[in-house]
């Protein structure tokens, strides 16, 4: 399950990891219950010892059991599994490994966090590249100046977008007109990214292209602008004296 070249090829990598897991707990337990065989242990004289301790070993290890449990359901479930690129807290992170007790995942700061089974069950967390997904929407805001060509700056939006080697031509990039600023035209050019980890490097490229394209054609992107009106006066200033 872990070689490339000898598992099925139906088979992705996360769901072969999944199974690698599986399978080693399933190895673990038939290990034990052998060796407890071999001994000469009856099960049933072991069974009567735990459900006396059961009670004090629920309690003592209520949370290592809750993250076993959250950790076997994952496993099952496979709404995260190793590969997947997932965001926690704000913290994007990549899944390393579904442990017995806690998952492993990777910043991009090549930074390790162990995350508990059950915080991932309990709480919100946000799967960028579910059952291998890997595409990404970006946007990217510009404003230009009041009297530009409006059907002008679209065609150039949607040139820097197209030309891009990272950016799907299905679905098409387009550019939505959001608002009349309070020094701008604003538009919004939506694109989608063939992979989660070019989310970043991909619009920042755009970016440098719509300027170029800008300054060749002549379009201006205004800094933030006020008018101030002075209305002219007499130039006295009277000052009312209230003893």
């Amino acid at each position: 399950l872990g070689n490339d070249q000898l598992r099925w090829k139906t088979i992705d990598h996360g769901a072969a990891a999944s199974l690698q897991r599986i399978g080693i707990y399933c190895l673990w337990l038939l290990y034990c219950l052998f060796a407890i065989n071999l001994l000469g242990i009856s099960l049933t004289n072991f069974a009567f010892i735990a459900g006396g301790l059961s009670v004090g070993i629920g309690f003592g290890m209520q949370a290592i059991i809750s993250n076993f449990i959250s950790g076997l359901i994952l496993l099952f479930d496979r709404a995260i599994q190793p590969g997947d690129v997932i965001e926690v807290n704000g913290v994007w992170a990549k899944v390393m490994s579904v442990n017995i007790r806690n998952t492993e995942v990777q910043t991009y700061e090549n930074a390790k966090i162990f995350l508990p089974n059950s915080t991932l069950i309990a709480n919100q967390v946000t799967n960028w590249t579910h059952r291998n997904d890997v595409r990404i929407r970006r946007d990217v805001a510009v404003g230009v100046a009041y009297g530009s060509d409006v059907a002008r700056v679209k065609k150039l939006l949607l040139e820097a977008a197209t030309e891009h080697p990272a950016v799907l031509g299905n679905p098409e990039p387009w550019v939505i007109f959001s608002n009349f600023g309070a020094s701008s035209l604003d538009f919004i050019l939506r694109f989608w990214v063939r992979h989660v980890d070019l989310s970043a490097s991909a619009p920042s490229e755009i970016r440098e292209a719509i300027e170029l394209k800008f300054r060749e054609n002549g379009i201006e992107i205004p800094f933030a602008q006020m008018d101030l009106h002075v209305r002219s006066g007499d130039g006295i200033l009277r000052i009312k004296n209230e003893e």
